[in-house]
């Protein structure tokens, strides 16, 4: 299976050559390495540091999509091995084919995206965490620092930092004040990593957060909803008030970067003719505070709305479908083809000789829709194993996927935000199903 998940890579790195150019994101992660890691106002550096850091051995592109490719292999030997230390090699072969053969995954592995790493990061924690009952202090040490880092590539794993602390204060043998000795190494080291972070992101920009935009972002978040009727606006953001009934509005995209929904060129009025944000404070990073006052008094007076909203967000995982994503990566968009060009120094353009087939496959391939819901509905299973250290591990699986999932849904909805919470779900799964069929073995005459 794992012969077959990398020869199909290798194809795809073949047919298509160097990386799929086709999201806007990508030509931002690429410009923030080139040019400076903190001058992407709205993402955190750890993708762009990781360009960097392979930058410095090999300026190739090519190389980036092939070690992406490898993280993504990587990313299903480390639930393949952790479910097979548990239950068996039959079972391991669920998550790890769901990473392996999903068509969306492979798609992000060959693009410049953080969606590879973050998911290898995801399931390393994992596997720091579950593979051992009692894991020693340089374990600890390292999952807490790993905790940290996947927190600077993608924010929504400040959320997996209790939940991983609680998971080893309740699982870990001995007495509370030895557990709890340790799992805070843990948390000190991950706090410490996003800390040290978020300071070094106060020198470069004077705010003190992720990003210097984080204030934007929950305004746009807000904007989708927010009914100045319910709440007084803070001070100065009076202008950033809609009549529009919230049914009507744009995504949060629209009002974070001004620029239509589904639109390929601005119009007459530009961004500011979009968003409130960009008409009352212009560019980012302009009114940063403000506006996330503006998001957070709204986000605070109407918590169903905002509820209603992240329950949108989370169900468009199983309600649309990865196709336009899928699309869109391969049809190379000039900002991102000019930034790569820039800084791995190659001739614009690429390579897509044979591509049809693979196009193909991801189309069809897909752990998106129907077969996403059943693997959230069915890893809640991973409660019925009998045995408690498995249990344990299945729970942990479970909840960590949903999280991820979950997580992502507080700020905006995208198929690939699913891939990191994919192959937690398929190992609890995998977990929940053996607990069932051992319960059966258990009370049949037989036994």
């Amino acid at each position: 299976m794992f012969t077959v998940g990398i020869l199909l890579r290798v194809g795809l790195m073949i047919a298509y050559r160097p990386a799929f150019l086709g999201i806007p994101d990508s030509g931002s992660y690429i410009h923030a390495a080139h040019s400076g890691l903190f001058s992407d106002p709205v993402d955190p550096i750890g993708y762009a540091l990781f360009l960097r850091i392979v930058h410095f051995f090999t300026g190739r592109l090519f190389a980036v999509t092939l070690l992406q490719h490898a993280l993504g292999v990587g990313t299903a030997l480390l639930l393949f091995d952790l479910a097979r230390f548990h239950r068996n090699a039959w079972l391991a072969l669920l998550p790890a084919a769901v990473v392996l053969f999903n068509g969306l995954q492979l798609w992000t592995e060959h693009a410049p995206l953080s969606d590879p790493l973050f998911t290898f990061l995801c399931a390393v924690i994992l596997s720091l965490t579950a593979r051992e009952r009692s894991p020693g202090i340089r374990r600890l040490a390292l999952l807490g620092v790993t905790l940290g880092a996947a927190t600077v590539v993608r924010s929504v794993a400040l959320l997996l930092i209790p939940l991983i602390v609680a998971w080893l204060l309740c699982t870990m043998p001995g007495g509370i004040r030895s557990r709890a000795l340790r799992a805070g190494l843990a948390l000190i080291l991950a706090v410490g990593v996003v800390g040290g972070y978020m300071e070094l992101q106060y020198h470069q920009s004077g705010v003190f957060g992720f990003t210097e935009s984080d204030g934007r972002v929950e305004y746009a978040v807000a904007a989708q909803f927010a009914q100045c009727t319910q709440f007084t606006p803070p001070k100065g953001t009076r202008g950033l008030c809609q009549n529009t009934p919230p049914a009507d509005r744009g995504s949060f995209n629209q009002y974070l970067y001004g620029f239509p929904d589904g639109a390929s060129h601005l119009p007459p009025g530009g961004r500011a003719s979009v968003s409130p944000a960009w008409r009352l404070f212009g560019a980012m990073p302009g009114g940063n505070s403000q506006l996330g006052a503006f998001g957070r008094a709204a986000i605070l007076h109407q918590p169903g709305a905002f509820i209603s909203q992240v329950w949108r967000n989370f169900s468009h995982f199983w309600t649309r479908s990865a196709s336009t994503f899928i699309d869109d990566a391969t049809a190379v968009q000039p900002s991102v083809d000019q930034a790569a060009a820039a800084y791995y120094g190659v001739a614009p353009g690429v390579s897509r000789t044979g591509f049809g087939p693979f196009k193909e496959y991801a189309d069809i391939v897909e752990i998106q829709g129907i077969p996403l819901l059943v693997l959230l509905c069915i890893s809640l299973l991973a409660l019925a194993d009998p045995t408690a250290g498995r249990r344990a591990v299945g729970v942990l699986a479970a909840a960590m996927g949903w999280i991820l999932l979950a997580g992502s849904s507080l700020v905006a909805s995208d198929p690939r935000y699913a891939l990191p919470g994919i192959g937690p779900l398929a190992l609890a799964v995998a977990f929940g199903v053996a607990g069932i069929c051992d319960r059966i073995a258990a009370r049949s005459p037989s036994s």
